[in-house]
């Protein structure tokens, strides 16, 4: 049978989630805190469930942001900007999930600074109140050293998944490393895309980013049905100029603009390129206001795949 993740953190939905599904799939997960704000939850939706079900058979999967760098502070400064959006800005006070699930933290106090500061539109303010220590909590941040030991609690925990979030290919093979250890790079099986040309060695473009996306699109015809929504690129620089990204139908990456797009992203070409090449992190080039999206930047985040 093909199994059924409910994504979830609010406490309704979690006990749904262990009731009905095979896993659980939370995000701003922190482990050290799995007693208190999810284990009754949990518990409740297996009783409910009958049959002896419990973790033993129950796939927890949470999403971990993972930056790699020797400067913590500067690591958890790329994770802020993610936390202050969802935190302080997805949905009304008093019906925002992510504030109560800081506060069932124990961080009510940073959430509702948090909250305030975003919700009247100071965005950078909102991401300077994020705790380092709400950071910590949800995040594996800092040299290979410092995440080995922040992952011994994930490890502790009752979680059998870790979905990584990361753009940087050093944080995966250090995880890696960390997890599988001898056997890190050494997959069952590799998967080749055809047909998908090699990036150029240095100095990539906005033309050429586009053409690689083009080739994705290209060689998995079902991207267009996964992403569905209309993007259009507004860059400026010395190569400025406008591309759509249509995800709809057949799918189609070009140069030009489009009637009636979902959500169109306006940035500088150099973060552009910093952005596609892994170094610039997109949440905190929105917080920062280099990267300005017109639409719902929920819909945005369903490019990520078409840069990796």
């Amino acid at each position: 049978d093909l199994p059924i993740y409910l994504a979830a953190i609010g406490p309704k939905n979690v006990d749904l989630s262990a009731e009905i599904a095979d896993g659980w799939l939370p995000i701003i997960f922190s482990p050290a805190h799995y007693a208190e704000a999810y284990a009754a939850q949990v518990e409740a939706g297996f009783a409910k469930a009958g049959g002896g079900k419990s973790l033993a058979g129950f796939d927890i999967a949470p999403s971990v942001p993972v930056v790699l760098g020797d400067d913590v502070d500067a690591c958890r400064a790329s994770v802020k900007p993610f936390l202050a959006l969802y935190i302080g800005g997805m949905g009304a006070r008093g019906r925002n999930f992510y504030h109560d699930l800081a506060c069932r933290y124990g961080f009510q106090a940073a959430a509702d600074r948090v909250q305030d500061l975003y919700l009247a539109g100071d965005k950078n303010a909102a991401t300077a109140a994020i705790p380092d220590e709400l950071v910590d909590a949800v995040a594996l941040c800092g040299p290979k050293a410092r995440i080995a030991e922040q992952l011994e609690a994930w490890q502790a925990s009752p979680i059998t998944t870790l979905n990584m979030t990361t753009f940087d290919p050093a944080a995966v093979r250090v995880m890696a490393e960390l997890v599988m250890g001898a056997d890190a790079g050494r997959p069952d099986r590799t998967i080749s895309i055809p047909n998908v040309p090699a990036p150029a060695p240095a100095g990539p473009t906005p033309a050429s980013i586009f053409e690689r996306m083009a080739a994705r699109v290209a060689a998995d015809p079902t991207l267009p049905a996964k992403v569905n929504a209309i993007f259009q690129f507004d860059l400026t620089g010395e190569q400025s100029g406008s591309w759509v990204v249509d995800m709809k139908g057949a799918g189609e990456v070009r140069a030009g603009t489009a009637a009636n797009p979902d959500c169109t992203i306006a940035m500088s070409e150099a973060d552009f390129v910093a952005l596609a090449m892994g170094k610039l992190n997109p949440m905190a080039a929105f917080s920062s206001g280099k990267l300005k999206i017109t639409g719902n930047p929920m819909t945005a985040m369903k490019l990520q795949g078409l840069f990796a």
